[in-house]
């Protein structure tokens, strides 16, 4: 089970930094349809179950949260300041 937590946090990382919403909702439904069909195969009580989903779920969605952000600030440090930092104390000294 350990394997498969960083299988699926590493898909949500990888959708979180490359993707967007639209391609999150379609792999969480079939994320849905597989932990169900792994958990009947195991035969697993309906706790079970809905505790493997649970799971499964929160992994890749935190993981996709964790990949966004991640994006988030390598996009902020790869773009160029918008203002020059000597107009800006030009301003200061002059006032």
């Amino acid at each position: 089970m350990g394997y498969a937590a960083v299988i699926l946090a590493t898909i949500g990382f990888a959708i979180g930094t490359r993707f967007r919403m639209r391609t999150l909702v379609p792999v969480l439904v079939l994320l849905l349809l597989v932990s169900i069909g792994v958990s009947a195969a195991r035969g697993s009580s309906v706790l079970e179950a809905a505790l493997t989903v649970i799971l499964a779920q929160t992994i890749v969605q935190c993981s996709y949260f964790v990949g966004l952000l991640a994006h988030s600030i390598l996009s902020a440090m790869r773009r160029k300041p918008r203002v020059r930092p000597e107009k800006v104390f030009r301003k200061i000294r002059t006032e």
